[in-house]
């Protein structure tokens, strides 16, 4: 029915038009979801080169995912150190001497071969502790072995029912088949990596400077579109426009009510594009 000026907005929004309108506004390309990424490195006696290679590499990748305006944060899971099967990242990620930063983080417990997701489960509360609410979170596991003590299966149902990982990613450089410098295939990560589509590395022979490349651009991917809204609307309706120029839901974008966030489809504006997000919503 169409409201008679005695209903509230709540009660008649779609008629009545009385609820507030908040409009979020965002650039393209400069704004986006945070992108949260734990990385945990197998510190085994077998891991040394691969070890080397995240120290070596991995401000690269940060570097990468800097480049593409990506609000980021690393949380490194892995035993603090100068040593050998220790990891110490240097500035401009980590800070000096080993520190962390405002980016970075480092969870400072030794990974053995087998307890990569376990050691996640222990430590979850510090790893969560730097990450962002409705962040995009990805992790990354780095190892010649495979789990023991968790399955994919428990992991997946186990950090879902966690807030913040509706839709997580999980990332392996792992053995993908046997023989070289593989351990155990690293199948419960693999089986993350599928449910979750994660990218997939094989460790022995990983080109690290194209493998961090590859991960960034994943990494950033999906959070380059994403917007998330200061208010809830209601009837999930929005109002999006680009440079002053309206698009319509639907083709051009998408409401996404369980994040509370809306999805870009492609083709994406250009750079600095103005992106205005207007709705209703309950006051």
């Amino acid at each position: 029915g169409v409201c008679n000026g005695k209903e509230t907005c709540l009660t008649c929004p779609q008629d009545c038009g009385q609820c507030p309108t908040k409009c979020d506004t965002f650039t393209y390309g400069v704004t986006a979801r945070a992108v949260d990424i734990v990385i945990i490195v197998d510190q085994s006696g077998s891991m040394s080169q691969e070890i080397s290679s995240v120290k070596a590499y991995l401000n690269q990748f940060a570097s990468y995912i800097s480049g593409v305006k990506i609000d980021y944060r690393v949380i490194m899971l892995a035993k603090r150190g100068t040593s050998t099967y220790y990891i110490c990242i240097p500035p401009p990620l980590g800070g000096a001497n080993c520190a962390d930063s405002t980016r970075y983080k480092q969870v400072d417990q030794l990974i053995n071969s087998w307890d990569s997701l376990k050691q996640y489960q222990a430590h979850a509360a510090t790893i969560e502790g730097f990450m962002r609410k409705n962040s995009l979170r990805q992790i990354v596991e780095i190892t010649d072995d495979r789990s023991y003590y968790v399955t994919a299966a428990a992991f997946n149902s186990w950090i879902k029912a966690r807030p913040g990982y509706s839709d997580y990613v999980f990332h392996s450089i792992v053995g993908l088949n046997t023989g070289g410098c593989v351990a155990s295939v690293g199948q419960q990560y693999i089986d993350l990596s599928n449910m979750t589509k994660g990218m997939k590395f094989h460790i022995c022979n990983a080109n690290w400077t194209t493998l961090f490349q590859q991960l960034g651009k994943s990494v950033a991917g999906s959070a380059t579109a994403q917007y998330p809204l200061t208010k809830t609307p209601l009837l999930n309706k929005v109002e999006v426009s680009y440079n002053g120029v309206k698009q319509t839901q639907g083709v051009q974008y998408a409401y996404i009510p369980g994040s509370n966030w809306v999805q870009l489809k492609p083709p994406y504006p250009a750079n600095n594009t103005t992106i205005k997000i207007c709705y209703q919503y309950a006051p």
